[in-house]
């Protein structure tokens, strides 16, 4: 059975909704003798409050975490769209809004709402400081610059932002979400986002039988984990099959090396024998034009030659088509294995 590793990296900011999601997406899925192993890894986004009052920031250690997930590439990215550094100024602004009868707007979320661009930002200030110079933090820049930043697989995110954070991800908004994303990861496919508030139909009435926001964030990441993961399942089956066809694009050069060193062995040894024929033949024929007082060497000399001609013909006749095949299937199994 053929087996591939599609690996995962998940972001949020709840440590729960993480558990869920790994402890569901993190399996081996297999579909008529395709098998693919879904790998993942979760990253923990901790935030803090800046001095004087600057608003929040991703902790130090967050980053550096990062960096060290990123000592492979991922083939995908999932994450949520804000990380809420002060829950109870957002539950503030979530009833004010309501009281109001007025949609978010993105000033509203200045000071205490992080988004992934902020990590970029982060880890920009973080290189310009110069906290990425010493010899073990090295690698951990170049890993998330390269497989992270400049990540080229896929990238989606989800969101939960109902009545009256909706309007963020309206018609009109959602392009502007999709850019802010596009200019993170410059080189990724934004998938579709998931709006959960959408999809699920998640209310106010809904919403209201849940008091602590973390509680309610988990039960809705219970419905986000099986949402993610039969998307997750089509992507890392596509993955596989993409992968296999460019896994044979790539070895058939190779393979038609092969085919072409044994091609030019066997034309080769053909050619030898066609040598040997050409010479013994050749003298056969030189030593029959030989005058008539050296019959006794002549008939010594035509019968030797003749026989060697003979016997070289008769086994090239039964030796190389045996041998030709068993050059044919080496080099079937060979082509089989590189493609």
């Amino acid at each position: 059975m053929m087996k591939r590793k599609f690996r995962v990296l998940l972001l949020d900011d709840n440590r729960e909704v993480l558990d869920l999601l790994k402890a569901t997406l993190d399996q081996t899925v297999e579909v008529e003798g395709l098998s693919i192993r879904i790998e993942v890894e979760s990253l923990h986004l901790v935030l803090e409050q800046q001095t004087a009052g600057h608003g929040y920031k991703f902790t130090e250690a967050t980053i550096l975490t990062l960096g060290e997930l990123c000592d492979q590439k991922f083939d995908y990215i999932f994450s949520d769209f804000t990380f809420i550094g002060d829950s109870t100024r957002n539950e503030q602004l979530r009833s004010d809004l309501i009281r109001e009868n007025r949609g978010v707007e993105k000033k509203d979320l200045d000071g205490f709402i992080l988004q992934l661009k902020d990590i970029k930002d982060q880890f920009d200030n973080m290189c310009r400081a110069g906290q990425f110079n010493t010899d073990e933090r090295i690698p951990l820049r170049d890993h998330i610059k390269s497989r992270f930043i400049d990540h080229e697989g896929s990238v989606l995110i989800y969101t939960n932002s109902p009545k009256p954070f909706e309007n963020y991800f309206d018609t009109t908004q959602m392009p502007i979400r999709r850019n802010e994303v596009q200019n993170v990861f410059s080189k990724a496919t934004i998938e579709p986002f998931i709006l959960m508030h959408n999809e699920f139909s998640i209310t106010p009435e809904l919403e209201a039988l849940f008091a602590d926001p973390n509680k309610r964030k988990q039960y809705y990441s219970s419905l986000l984990s099986k949402r993610i993961e039969s998307l997750l399942h089509h992507a890392a089956l596509k993955h596989m099959v993409t992968a296999q066809g460019k896994l044979r694009f790539t070895n058939t050069k190779k393979a038609f090396q092969v085919l072409t060193a044994y091609g030019i062995g066997f034309g080769a040894l053909v050619a030898l024998a066609g040598e040997v024929i050409y010479h013994f033949l050749e003298r056969t024929l030189a030593l029959t034009n030989k005058k008539f007082h050296l019959i006794t060497e002549i008939e010594e000399s035509i019968l030797f030659h003749l026989g060697i001609l003979v016997l070289v013909v008769v086994l090239s006749w039964f030796i190389f088509p045996l041998f030709g095949l068993r050059i044919a299937k080496k080099t079937e199994a060979e082509i089989e294995e590189l493609t």
